[in-house]
């Protein structure tokens, strides 16, 4: 076999590797409680190696899609704070889980709803908020991550929208940030998650933003600081990965 040849065969082989190892797969399913019912705003996290390295939320029906590359992973579901389900998989292809049945009943998770002070999920009239602090991704993370586990919200290449809208503002604490692309990612990235109270996902924006067509916006509420701080403090904490315990 000439080195030519040998080259060709090379160089194919890394393109193939390069093609596997790039391509992202999905995953899909549905979370019930004993009676048979979707659990909605069951937060789902993708751990590889105890590192969250993906994560979702269940809509109203308990339905879930999670995306990524090739590898063994461990999927792990909340409820308010607390595990009711995990499987290990490995991940080479779509995968359809299924209907998944939670650990705890149905009563026992009802119960520390009501309990709990917010859910994690809430939707009203013309939006639907995601309260960050009472989320299991309140630390360790940043703005630009949780927004891609906001329902609602999507991320396409550098781009940020909602389902259905044909344009977006993303605003912080209700004031629009004039940024677009990837400065708009590299500035929601430098907001740490422990800084952020809640997400909002309004789909039927209020007069005074003079919305315009089919529009909708993404408004990312802090955490109010200390008075002693002062206005022009505002401490940031950039941790791209949480490691969580088994």
């Amino acid at each position: 076999m000439t080195s030519s040849i040998k080259s060709i065969i090379y160089l194919f082989h890394l393109l193939f590797l390069t093609t596997v190892f790039s391509q992202e797969f999905s995953i899909t399913g549905k979370i019930i409680d004993e009676n048979k019912q979707g659990i909605e705003g069951s937060e789902i996290v993708l751990l590889s190696e105890g590192n969250i390295v993906n994560s979702a939320i269940t809509n109203f029906e308990g339905n879930f899609t999670l995306k990524n590359k090739p590898g063994v992973y461990s999927l792990r579901f909340y409820f308010v704070g607390t595990v009711i389900y995990q499987t290990d998989f490995n991940l080479d292809k779509n995968i359809d889980l299924g209907t998944l049945k939670s650990f705890d009943n149905s009563t026992q998770l009802r119960e520390v709803e009501v309990t709990s002070k917010k859910r994690v999920i809430e939707n009203q009239v013309d939006r639907t908020v995601f309260n960050v602090e009472n989320s299991i991704r309140s630390t360790g993370t940043d703005g630009f991550e949780l927004l891609k586990a906001t329902p609602g919200v999507f991320i396409s290449g550098n781009q940020i929208g909602i389902v259905g809208k044909s344009t977006v503002s993303v605003l912080i604490d209700d004031k629009i940030v004039n940024l677009s692309g990837n400065e708009l990612i590299n500035y929601l990235r430098g907001i740490s998650s422990e800084n952020i109270k809640n997400i909002e996902v309004i789909t039927t924006p209020p007069a005074k933003y003079d919305a315009q067509g089919n529009s909708g916006l993404i408004n990312i509420k802090l955490k109010k600081l200390p008075k002693i701080l002062g206005p022009s403090i505002f401490v940031t904490i950039i941790c791209k990965r949480r490691i969580l315990p088994i």
